[in-house]
């Protein structure tokens, strides 16, 4: 759905947000949706499966100095409170609480009965290091080394985190890393 259309078709220029939208499905499982918001500059989503990246092309502070959120302060990387001053660097999960969409703020997704919804909190998982047991993942440790040896020595270990916490080898062909 994009704006407000149901299984809309993005295989032209359209727009979202009033800004022209650019949209390729890569492979199966990976969508790309560049967003032009200037000139020259762009954000663009990757979907993978559950997975999404965004990324700013030739952002800058002029463009997104004075945004706010989950994706910390655009300009320092620092984690701050809905204040602007409550400083979350080392609470990581408190800084995702405090940024929970609340029920009286417009909704990014179509499906608005998930639960938890505000006020409710999200449900934190239970602290655990093998991630992929806790999810019930059937993937082994091995099997997603490998899957994600064609990857780089930084986006490997991401790679086999995403394979193993999803349970799903395709994942690391998808290519969101």
């Amino acid at each position: 759905m994009v704006n407000g259309v149901d299984s809309a078709d993005l295989s032209e220029a359209d727009t979202i947000g009033g800004f022209p939208v650019d949209y390729k499905m890569l492979n199966k499982l990976k969508h790309v949706f560049t967003i032009h918001y200037a000139e020259n500059k762009t954000i663009e989503i990757t979907t993978v499966k559950d997975l999404v990246s965004v990324q700013m092309k030739n952002a800058g502070v002029t463009d997104f100095g004075s945004s706010v959120g989950l994706m910390a302060d655009f300009e320092t990387g620092r984690k701050l409170g809905r204040d602007g001053i409550t400083d979350f660097q080392t609470d990581i999960n408190g800084f995702g609480q405090e940024w929970q969409v609340r029920a009286d703020e417009p909704k990014l997704f179509d499906t608005q009965d998930r639960e938890p919804q505000a006020p409710q909190v999200c449900i934190m998982p239970s602290p655990r290091k093998d991630t992929a047991r806790r999810l019930g993942a059937s993937v082994a440790k091995e099997a997603a080394e490998k899957a994600c040896e064609h990857w780089g020595p930084n986006t490997k270990d991401l790679c086999v985190k995403d394979v193993l916490a999803m349970g799903d080898l395709e994942v690391a062909q998808a290519g969101v890393f």
